[in-house]
């Protein structure tokens, strides 16, 4: 008359319990042990021996799409903080060329450039932005523009650099599209006509940016850093592979690249201390 006494409903229901939360540790443990992703700063400092000249905290799809560097955010003031962390690399020259490259599409390095140019511009130094990206060229549209007339229309003679400067509506910033994706890029990146637009472009520009191919596909870029006075390489958090890093490793100890630096992007701050810390410490 007092029920059934097995089995033990109590017992049952507790180890049903601590079987859900033992299989879901291992479950986060194995994750994180199979991830081969770089992740936190100390992942960075892990795999490779570049420094790291900051972080950029994550941006929501709105924020992408945007600029953010003037913002009262922690992203805008990332942006900030490598704005002065890059004025101890290019220090006491009057124009400084900015070379940005990743090693593969999609880790936030046209986001990266637009924002550096914009908070550049903000703190007085007039600013050029430069897509040298003529495979998968990104910054046009930023800023809306057709992407008729650039970089690629210049390097094979059919117009002047006056011609494919745009405005910004951001004073002091000013930005030069890829044009067309031409068949050939690297026989254009190499040609004599890049350097004359560099040399231009100093007389006018206090910084140059160059948004650049991933190094990890293409080789544009080995050209485009004998014009270049810094150079960043973007690593996004949970998404840029540990081997991903080899080839500006190698770079890097075969002294063939200088004044390099590591920017980690989209670092969430539950993933890692080292952002808060970054963060905090900066601000």
């Amino acid at each position: 008359g007092e029920g059934p006494f097995f089995p033990n409903r109590t017992f049952v229901f507790i180890l049903a319990g601590l079987g859900a939360v033992v299989a879901a540790s291992v479950f986060i443990i194995l994750k994180d042990i199979l991830n081969d992703n770089i992740i936190t700063v100390e992942d960075v400092e892990q795999n490779t021996k570049i420094p790291l000249i900051g972080t950029i905290g994550h941006a929501d799809k709105r924020e992408q799409l945007s600029i953010v560097a003037h913002a009262r955010s922690s992203v805008g003031e990332s942006f900030r903080s490598l704005r002065v962390n890059l004025q101890y690399l290019t220090l006491g020259k009057n124009a400084n060329v900015i070379g940005i490259t990743s090693s593969r599409e999609s880790e936030g390095k046209t986001f990266c450039s637009v924002n550096l140019g914009a908070v550049m511009a903000y703190s007085g130094r007039r600013t050029v932005l430069v897509d040298t990206d003529m495979r998968r060229p990104r910054v046009a549209a930023y800023f809306q523009l057709e992407n008729r007339k650039g970089l690629s229309n210049f390097l094979v003679g059919d117009c002047t650099i006056k011609e494919i400067i745009n405005n910004t509506e951001h004073k002091g910033f000013d930005v030069i599209g890829s044009g067309p994706i031409p068949p050939n890029p690297i026989d254009l990146i190499g040609n004599a006509r890049m350097e004359e637009l560099i040399e231009t472009l100093k007389q006018t520009y206090s910084t140059i940016i160059l948004d650049s191919p991933p190094l990890g596909y293409v080789s544009e870029y080995i050209i485009l850093m004998k014009y270049t006075d810094a150079n960043l390489y973007i690593v996004r958090s949970d998404y840029t592979n540990r081997n991903s890093l080899s080839k500006i490793n190698k770079l890097y100890e075969r002294k063939k690249i200088a004044n390099v630096s590591v920017l980690l992007n989209d670092v969430k701050a539950s993933k890692t201390s080292g952002y808060v810390y970054g963060y905090g410490y900066k601000y």
